[in-house]
């Protein structure tokens, strides 16, 4: 039996162990779990593996039926509290290793409700042969999860999955949106990102180009999921 102590999660919410000197994402562990785990991908730089085991949990139960198969928000089986720990540990991370630089101030994590905050939600449909598919697409799949709940939904949404599933055949496809550039404004620059590691790598050209970095902190907008937003202040010198 493979096994393995998870040390950290990147920023894209994948748990990393060392294996024979030898980067390895696992799925469905936790940082500072050992688990067994068997290899589903091999590459030169990196492995992947799903663990198979947890010998050492340190979780909680996910709270929605559909979570072992829907690839919406894949941190359930964590801790509310320590998810937001995670990530402001994720953005520290990124910064030290890629760009080498801090502000000069850490701002406190800004988070709310865990369950029920989503008022807004893009869901897939396929319309089968027998009833029309609604759901978020599987972990790294373009299959649908024909959901009948979710509790990251807000009650009001949620209560409604139903009788959008029966009414979907009847729609035209939504027309793209319309995208709205707003310009930089030079003197300072308040940088959101959903990317940490594009947060820390900008950072550092802005840095490098005379901008000096007050703060940066978190905002756990997606709890239960492994996206961390970030958010920076930069002035111009």
């Amino acid at each position: 039996m493979n096994t393995a102590t998870i040390h950290s999660i990147d920023h894209e919410g994948r748990d990393v162990a060392r294996i024979h000197d030898k980067t390895t994402f696992i799925t469905g562990a936790l940082p500072q779990e050992t688990v067994a785990y068997q290899i589903t991908r091999s590459k030169k730089h990196h492995d992947e593996a799903q663990a198979t085991r947890i010998l050492t949990p340190y979780r909680t139960t996910p709270a929605c039926p559909h979570y072992n198969q829907c690839g919406g928000y894949t941190l359930q089986h964590v801790h509310s509290n320590v998810q937001v720990a995670y990530k402001q540990r994720i953005l520290e991370d990124q910064l030290q290793r890629l760009s080498k630089i801090r502000p000069k101030f850490l701002l406190p994590p800004i988070y709310g409700q865990a369950w029920g905050y989503r008022h807004r939600a893009r869901l897939s449909a396929h319309h089968g042969s027998q009833h029309t598919i609604l759901g978020f697409q599987s972990r790294r799949s373009h299959r649908i999860i024909d959901i009948q709940q979710c509790p990251i939904l807000a009650p009001q949404l949620a209560d409604q999955l139903g009788n959008t599933r029966a009414l979907l055949q009847q729609l035209n496809r939504p027309r793209p949106l319309q995208t709205l550039h707003v310009p930089y404004i030079l003197r300072r620059i308040v940088y959101v990102s959903c990317n940490p590691a594009t947060f820390a790598r900008d950072a550092a050209v802005l840095v490098g180009k005379g901008y000096r970095f007050r703060n940066a902190g978190i905002v756990n907008m997606f709890p239960q999921t492994a996206h961390v937003e970030t958010v920076g202040c930069f002035d111009l010198e």
